[in-house]
């Protein structure tokens, strides 16, 4: 029985903690090879009873691993380990995911792809331009094209911040400079439309978190039986954003800085502009210091303060891992072991402060 298989209300207290937990401990360990991250289930996730059990059992019969990759876009130094913290926030128990520096030349096998030998690619952040017509950046488009031909709607592509603005242009939409002109580096306050509210994955999410003690979020109640939220928070660094979203697409949220803050097409396409993968200091320590004549006096003080405030990052770690599958949130099995109280108090984000360097 998963941790946060059911999302009943008996059940409701305890998948928080579930959650964090398996994306802050030691559940996954992570295997680099040339041009591949491949996660397997790690020693932590079961306790003694149910390993000598597992020792006496007969062998399992091998079985095709499910297989994610992660489309990394960040060739700074400062992000080494980000593609590790995005495949543990996102796996789960029985998945491979791979890892493939798309600024190097790497990528999934095209015909992999086609043949739905992939589950979902993720596509990452960037300091990068998704206007720019550099030639990895125009490779890696004419891929993702592709990939959302080819796929046909059996494989889910997944996009934040760059992602998210790089995936609008491989379907004709458009991305360019801020309307503003100004650096966006805030927690944004972005609405929730109709759509977004109406969506399995983000209904999961929410039900599976909306008793959180401290939910930054502002709800209202509707017909459904949890409250779902008008806005959510989210950490934000961008200079670029989405302008026009592509034809087909469906907007699902807006803010006063971005109006396509999220967009899906479909069952296979979900983007957004924030990085709900990211802690308050990675912003601070890794972003801020580097960004500090793109914003003013005023706005560099607000950041100071927003990036030490609550968001609503669990919203889309969950939204996330309930996409890639599908619409159902799961997790690893938990059946046998304590739930710590410390657990409670560990977010999603802590794992990827400590794989770039910030524990």
């Amino acid at each position: 029985r998963s941790a946060i298989a059911g999302l009943g209300k008996e059940r409701t207290d305890r998948t928080i903690i579930a959650l964090s937990r398996i994306c802050s401990r030691g559940g996954f360990q992570h295997y680099r090879t040339s041009h591949s991250v491949f996660a397997t289930r790690g020693p932590g996730g079961h306790s003694a009873a149910r390993r000598a059990s597992a020792a006496l059992a007969p062998p399992p019969m091998p079985s095709p691993p499910r297989r994610f990759a992660v489309l990394d876009c960040e060739d700074a130094p400062k992000w080494d380990g980000h593609a590790i913290a995005l495949s543990r926030l996102l796996g789960a128990d029985g998945e491979a995911w791979e890892h493939h520096r798309c600024w190097a030349g790497e990528r999934p096998a095209l015909a992999d792809v086609a043949a739905r030998r992939y589950r979902a690619l993720v596509v990452t952040g960037s300091h990068h331009s998704a206007s720019s017509d550099e030639p990895w950046i125009l490779d890696l488009l004419a891929f993702l094209r592709a990939v959302l031909r080819e796929g046909g709607g059996g494989v889910r592509v997944l996009g934040a911040c760059f992602g998210h603005q790089l995936v609008a242009r491989a379907l004709g939409g458009e991305a360019g400079p801020n309307p503003s002109g100004a650096f966006v580096l805030r927690r944004e306050t972005i609405r929730c439309e109709d759509a977004l509210l109406r969506r399995a994955d983000f209904i999961a999410a929410w039900e599976l978190i909306t008793r959180a003690p401290g939910a930054a979020a502002e709800r209202e109640t509707t017909n459904h039986h949890h409250p779902l939220p008008k806005k959510l928070r989210v950490f934000e660094s961008h200079g670029e954003c989405v302008l026009a979203p592509p034809q087909g697409a469906t907007v699902l949220a807006r803010s006063d800085t971005a109006e396509v803050e999220m967009f899906a097409r479909g069952d296979d396409v979900l983007c957004w502009q924030g990085h709900p993968e990211l802690p308050g200091r990675a912003m601070l320590a890794k972003i801020l210091p580097h960004v500090q004549d793109r914003v003013s006096d005023a706005d560099r003080a607000a950041a100071k303060s927003h990036f030490r405030s609550d968001t609503d990052a669990l919203v889309f770690v969950a939204m996330a891992r309930a996409f890639l599958r599908g619409g159902t949130v799961r997790g690893d099995d938990d059946d046998d072991e304590k739930l710590d109280d410390d657990a409670s108090s560990s977010t999603t984000s802590d794992v990827a402060a400590s794989e770039i360097g910030l524990a």
